[in-house]
């Protein structure tokens, strides 16, 4: 019996499973658009950068 979970739980150890990376979001142009002020964007912009904007969830 451990002759088989051996390389069972030497594999999950030596080799984890894979971790996905996200794709770099493009620099979002706040002279694009039209909505708000240029300088609301740049500060929503900012907000979302520096505090892991991509990971949020719903």
């Amino acid at each position: 019996m451990i002759s088989l979970l051996l390389p069972v739980i030497l594999l999950a150890v030596i080799k984890p499973w894979p971790v996905e990376a996200h794709p770099l979001a493009a620099e979002f142009d706040c002279t694009a658009q039209t909505s708000i002020p240029t300088d609301q964007c740049d500060a929503l912009t900012t907000i979302y950068d520096e505090t892991g904007g991509e990971d949020w969830l719903n």
